[in-house]
């Protein structure tokens, strides 16, 4: 059974394909619950003057940054590919997909390498007022920007297709076809 065929018969089940979709809204606008949640956090941390309040909510900031937003990044992932694979859309056919998955990526990258050392560092400092706490109140703010900035490209669809999107709206048999040889006039047969 061929890539295609298999993506026809398996991905494009109408209820398969909605579960999906759900699943990754779901967890989509989640993450950027959870972004919104740490911005008040940084910034309620960052001003507030017990220190006891300081440790426990760098903890809470500790326990979401590797108990959910990990987890919760992956899906958003691997969700948004296997949406895509299964709709019209695609993943690589229009641009607001490629941007939206950049996106997704850049929000990814600035979790997995920023956002998670300065909350390890702003735990470990939480006694002091240490200059990590804007860093992280600032990438905490990156990643709502980026993760908003998504959603709002699924609700709009900006641009058109990619160059492989508009090779892909020619019809199969247009691609396939073999070149007729032109009949030359005159003459007989």
């Amino acid at each position: 059974m061929s890539h295609d065929n298999l993506r026809r018969s398996f991905l494009r089940r109408p209820r398969l394909r909605k579960a999906v979709l759900v699943v990754h809204v779901a967890v989509s606008v989640g993450w950027l619950g959870i972004a919104a949640v740490m911005i008040i956090l940084g910034i309620v941390l960052r001003h507030t003057q017990d220190p006891a309040i300081t440790r426990g909510g760098y903890q809470m900031m500790a326990v979401l940054d590797d108990g959910i937003v990990i987890p919760v990044a992956l899906l958003t992932l691997t969700s948004g590919i296997v949406s895509g694979l299964s709709s019209n859309w695609g993943v690589l056919k229009y641009y607001w997909v490629l941007a939206k998955l950049g996106l997704v990526l850049l929000a990814m990258a600035n979790g997995f390498f920023f956002l998670h050392a300065w909350t390890g560092q702003a735990l470990a400092h939480a006694a002091d007022a240490h200059p990590v706490r804007g860093l992280l109140i600032a990438g905490n703010l990156a990643a709502f920007a980026l993760l908003a900035a998504a959603t709002v490209l699924s609700i709009y669809k900006p641009w058109g297709r990619t160059p492989r999107g508009r090779r892909q709206t020619v019809p199969r048999q247009q691609r396939k076809a073999p070149r007729s040889r032109p009949r030359l006039s005159g003459g007989t047969r």
